[in-house]
């Protein structure tokens, strides 16, 4: 056999890869979608269930990221 000892953790990869072109097009679609959104889309379109949190790692993985603006506009008299 092999002395070489047997490479430990977990394997690279996330079981959104797959679905990678899926994600990215219903954020360009509809850029605002939250995260539950997609845990909810991908379970009924995809039969993939996932917590948010992995949505939101692959996409940090990829470099998405999107902070949502207020609904109202900025004040000019107070920094917000």
């Amino acid at each position: 056999g092999d002395v070489r000892p047997a490479q430990q953790g977990k394997p690279k990869g996330s079981v959104l890869d797959a679905h990678e072109t899926f994600i990215l097009g219903v954020l360009r679609e509809k850029p605002d979608t939250t995260l539950e959104e997609m845990v909810e889309r991908l379970a009924a379109e995809r039969g993939v269930r996932v917590v948010w949190t992995a949505i939101w790692k692959f996409l940090d993985r990829r470099g998405q990221t999107h902070k949502k603006r207020l609904r109202t506009p900025a004040s000019r008299s107070v920094p917000t």
